[in-house]
């Protein structure tokens, strides 16, 4: 039911209508103000809440690559860094072609994050391919650490992005 308020000519009085009642009470012109001021800011938090709830979160634009950010933390040597880039443009291919073994050759024998196996992430990319048939794929390094001295050498990266 739709509801009007606006202040009578008397900078005392608020007058409420709506359809089934016509309500009239004194009201000081601060505590008025104030009262309007609060519906406002509740109506913008109301508003903001739903607004991240009801909106998609904006789409991270499809480069189709991967690439170092300008403000990147790199330790390692240029060549090592070179090579970290060709493994993710040959999974990226191998993405594109579907070859669960040209992404598969990304992760190290040991591979272990988040609960995940080498084995148990080919299984996961396995129904994946299996599933979904168009991919694009976008890698943003922050940072990459190289350990030139273990045996094989380890790289850490950190990185975001969108597949």
């Amino acid at each position: 039911m739709p509801v009007e308020s606006e202040l009578s000519s008397s900078p005392r009085l608020l007058t409420t209508s709506s359809r089934s009642c016509l309500a009239t009470r004194a009201m000081a012109p601060e505590t008025a103000e104030a009262s309007r001021a609060a519906v406002w800011v509740l109506a913008g938090l109301i508003l903001e809440i739903q607004g991240c709830r009801l909106l998609s979160p904006p789409p991270m634009p499809d480069l189709s690559g991967t690439y170092i950010s300008r403000s990147a933390y790199i330790r390692g040597d240029q060549k090592t860094v070179d090579e970290i880039l060709s493994a993710f443009k040959h999974a990226e291919e191998g993405l594109q072609h579907r070859d669960l073994d040209a992404i598969m050759a990304l992760y190290a024998d040991g591979y272990k994050h988040g609960g995940f196996t080498k084995d148990s992430i080919r299984t996961e990319w396995k129904h994946l391919l299996e599933e979904y048939h168009d991919f694009s794929t976008t890698h943003v390094f922050t940072s990459i650490e190289v350990e030139s001295d273990k045996t094989p050498p380890i790289a850490r990266i950190t990185c975001t992005g969108s597949l």
